[in-house]
């Protein structure tokens, strides 16, 4: 095998990997955290500040056992449920 010398600057690496993202249109990685977001058991409405409808979204921290349910979104917010009263951080994609 062929060993790859090119050395490639930091600015070029991360042209490359982004035009690598959008051709494999991989929507995780277009996403925003919020953090801290207090959930309860009626809806709450979170602001995801996408301006677009999101693809998904993702609990990645939560300080609690409660299952968070989607009730609706929209171009600008998330109405999510918890079955108990829960402080999360989202990833929305």
């Amino acid at each position: 095998m062929k060993a790859f010398n090119k050395t490639l600057d930091n600015q070029t690496l991360v042209n490359n990997l982004d035009t690598v993202i959008k051709e494999l249109q991989i929507p995780l990685v277009y996403g925003r955290l919020i953090s801290s977001v207090v959930i309860g058991t009626s809806s709450s409405k979170v602001e995801h500040l996408l301006n677009q409808l999101p693809d998904g979204w993702i609990i990645v921290k939560k300080n609690g056992f409660s299952d968070i349910l989607e009730e609706q979104s929209d171009n600008r917010f998330l109405t999510l449920r918890a079955t108990s009263p829960v402080t999360v951080s989202i990833w929305v994609f």
